[in-house]
């Protein structure tokens, strides 16, 4: 049987858990070190780092294998109206031509390109929400956008 601590974590006194902490650690570290990752909205290609800068923002890489277009719009429009003080990016991680979901803020929408840097620390297709505050810093490095945690990381944000 696989136990998790208060904060969904798998025990780590046995060795698959500690196995997944020691990957999520290392991912945690990547995406702190690589918020210089290129993603394209279909005209331009970005950095991650400027679209945050001095903004509270959950940074949600999804793949529409995991997770519809129509749920993500449905969270994403409740959180930014539960949250207006941070900036909600959505970030489809297959690589695929940018469809943007509708009735969600086209200029929030981008996809990783094939040749990003932000290929190297996504170490899995499932989908994840960041948490970064006004500084940059990661607040939450493993956020799920229908977690009450991160709506407890998101009210701290200010």
């Amino acid at each position: 049987m696989q136990t998790f601590n208060k904060e969904g974590c798998q025990n780590l006194n046995s060795s698959k858990g500690k196995v997944l902490f020691q990957k999520k650690n290392i991912s945690f570290r990547l995406v702190h070190k690589n918020t210089d990752s290129l993603i394209d909205d279909g005209k331009f290609v970005f950095k991650i780092k400027k679209l945050t800068k001095n903004k509270n923002t959950l940074l949600l890489f999804w793949n529409p294998i995991y997770v519809s277009q129509k749920f993500i719009r449905s969270r994403i429009n409740f959180l930014t109206e539960m949250f207006p003080q941070v900036e909600f990016i959505q970030i489809r991680i297959n690589g695929k031509q940018h469809e943007p979901i509708p009735q969600l803020n086209p200029k929030n929408q981008f996809f990783i390109t094939p040749k990003s840097n932000a290929n190297d620390f996504l170490t899995s297709k499932m989908p994840r929400a960041i948490i970064l505050n006004k500084k940059g810093i990661i607040t939450n490095g493993f956020a799920s956008i229908s977690s009450k945690k991160t709506h407890k990381d998101l009210k701290k944000l200010k």
